[in-house]
């Protein structure tokens, strides 16, 4: 199979190959405090926290859904 290579691409730096060829700055994963939200911040997290703990002393069965778009 042929294929071409395009944008830079530096072998021995994978994770700054990926970033800059995706036009992320390279300081995108080198955050800061700045950066973390306060939990108490999000909307119903009591509720949340309340319903987590039901579950968990019931034994339950948790299933964590995640949606990794940006």
């Amino acid at each position: 199979m042929k294929y071409k290579l395009i944008g830079n691409n530096n072998k021995t730096n994978i994770q700054d190959t990926i970033l800059e060829n995706r036009n992320i700055a390279n300081d995108y994963l080198k955050l800061t405090d700045k950066a973390i939200n306060n939990y108490s911040t999000l909307s119903n997290i009591s509720f949340a926290i309340s319903c987590l703990l039901h579950h968990v002393e019931k034994n339950n069965n948790i299933s964590i859904v995640v949606d990794g778009d940006p």
